[in-house]
């Protein structure tokens, strides 16, 4: 009796401590998915913001190029002004000035043509353009300045400055959508048009999603339902939506708990199957001896 209680005992124990360290092991395991989904919610905060602030860096970056394309464009408007003041200046003007203000053109490209359409002079031209296509290109830009009394022809176009401050803009709205908005992220992405049915730039999605519009506005609304889309104002592209999801890591953590407490309790109860069957064998050896106790006693020998 004392042999049976002693093991009931040791049973209990063993049970109480089996359940102690499944729920330490549960609930650290927990605490760490917790701490884990904290971080990967903080990345994507970060992430978010980034976009924010870039996309204001931009927009304000914008409005100073426009600033200084409006004083190239001026500068350019002047320039051809002067020419056509010296194709008709005003008797007894002295055009002293205005040649050396074209003399210190260093921006403006310009191409002057004789009546031959031969070419004369070419200023602030890259060595390697083709002047005919430019001067097309010029041609259709701004209308040429003809000298009547010489047959020479001026052509001109924006400034090279102003032109180089176009690609330097267009370079940085690219960089802002790839490294900002589309490498950076750890999560699931999907830019938009202002209208959000056309898709700009996508990363970790599946590209059938994005090709099938159905499919595309079934994620788009899934995304929205978990994440508030992100509206950015980008210069001459006008306004994007940029839509994301949570993280894979955090996608899987949040179904973490559930997983560990269907393999705890698929655990438990193969154990108490296993322990069912051995205490009923157990039981069945005991009432085997009990028989053969009980034989013996009446004299009665089994076989």
């Amino acid at each position: 009796m004392n042999v049976y209680s002693n093991k009931q005992r040791w049973k209990r124990f063993l049970l109480a401590a089996a359940a102690v360290i499944v729920l330490a092991t549960l609930w650290y395991s927990n605490d760490i998915a917790q701490r884990i989904r904290a971080e990967e919610k903080t990345k994507v905060r970060l992430w978010s913001e980034a976009i924010v602030q870039r996309a204001e860096l931009v927009g304000y970056t914008q409005q100073l190029f426009e600033e200084l394309g409006t004083e190239e464009r001026g500068k350019a408007d002047r320039l051809a002004d002067a020419y056509r003041l010296i194709n008709d200046p005003p008797r007894g003007m002295d055009l002293t000035f205005i040649t050396d203000y074209l003399w210190s053109n260093k921006t403006i490209p310009v191409l002057i043509y004789d009546a031959n359409d031969e070419l004369l002079y070419q200023v602030n031209i890259p060595e390697d353009a083709s002047l005919d296509s430019l001067k097309g290109v010029m041609s259709a830009a701004n209308a040429p300045i003809v000298f009547n009394n010489v047959g020479h022809t001026v052509y001109w176009d924006e400034s090279v400055r102003f032109s180089e401050l176009k690609d330097v803009m267009q370079d940085l709205i690219n960089s802002f959508i790839s490294e900002t908005v589309i490498n950076s992220a750890s999560v699931p992405v999907v830019m938009t048009d202002s209208k959000r049915t056309k898709v700009i730039r996508y990363q970790r999605v599946d590209s059938t999603a994005v090709a099938d519009p159905e499919i595309l506005q079934s994620l788009l609304a899934g995304m929205a339902g978990s994440n508030e889309p992100i509206e950015v104002d980008l210069p001459g592209e006008g306004r994007h939506y940029i839509y994301y999801a949570d993280s894979v890591i955090l996608t899987q953590l949040r179904y973490y708990p559930l997983a560990q407490l269907i393999l705890i309790a698929v655990f438990t109860f193969v154990a108490y199957l296993i322990f069912s069957s051995f205490r009923r064998a157990e039981q069945d050896q005991v009432w085997v001896g009990m028989a053969k106790e009980t034989a013996h006693q009446l004299g009665t020998p089994l076989s």
